[in-house]
């Protein structure tokens, strides 16, 4: 399982030609003007999930096991930050919520999170008296209904031929503090050849990105 979460982490924030993007937004030049200090979170949670799709929706099975000792949003969050190192007009820091948080309506598909977890997420930066949030969130993917939100396993079956792949479904937005604006959107496909690259993502985004090692 641990070797699984390794891998499924380097793929995820590696960059690729083929991580094609089906919602996306950049920061445009203006709004990275007027902000300097960025909060980063990740709110994947502790759930994998393993998808098996039959020929039918009666075939169809999922199945959800909790890893918290994978610590995935520590994790990706130290990654991040460590990609975002080369970008020089901003500065970075992690978005420290208070122990226990529980962050409401987080999984608001092709949207920078609901309404009452995005409060809570701009509140807490403006404690840390940062300009913007970067989250990477949860989402759902309109392409594949039948692809669970977070991270797993995908095995598709179809008329004798069969795949398995490492899936992601994910969002990263960016959003100010001050006046509670969306500034930037990107949803990695989870079924690209390489799937949900955040490093292709933050590029996206107009973002400096640091080479991986």
């Amino acid at each position: 399982m641990k070797t699984l979460f390794a891998v499924a982490l380097s793929l995820a924030t590696s960059d690729s030609a083929f991580a094609g993007l089906f919602a996306s937004s950049s920061l445009s030049e203006k709004d990275a003007a007027s902000i300097h200090k960025i909060a980063v979170i990740s709110a994947l949670g502790n759930t994998l999930h393993l998808d098996n799709i039959g020929l039918t929706v009666f075939q169809n099975k999922v199945a959800e096991v909790l890893v918290p000792e994978w610590k995935v949003d520590d994790h990706l969050s130290a990654r991040v930050l460590d990609l975002l190192r080369a970008d020089q007009r901003f500065s970075f820091e992690v978005l420290n919520l208070p122990p226990g948080t529980q962050l409401m309506n987080l999984d608001g598909p092709r949207t920078a999170l609901r309404p009452v977890g995005r409060r809570q997420l701009i509140d807490q930066g403006r404690l840390q008296s940062v300009d913007a949030v970067l989250l990477i969130e949860v989402s759902g993917n309109p392409n594949g209904p039948t692809i669970s939100p977070g991270f797993g396993l995908y095995n598709q079956r179809a008329l004798g031929y069969e795949q398995v792949l490492i899936c992601t479904a994910i969002a990263l937005a960016l959003f100010r503090v001050d006046g509670n604006k969306l500034l930037a959107l990107q949803s990695p496909d989870p079924l690209t050849r390489i799937p949900a690259r955040v490093e292709s993502s933050l590029r996206a985004m107009k973002f400096s990105v640091s080479a991986q090692n």
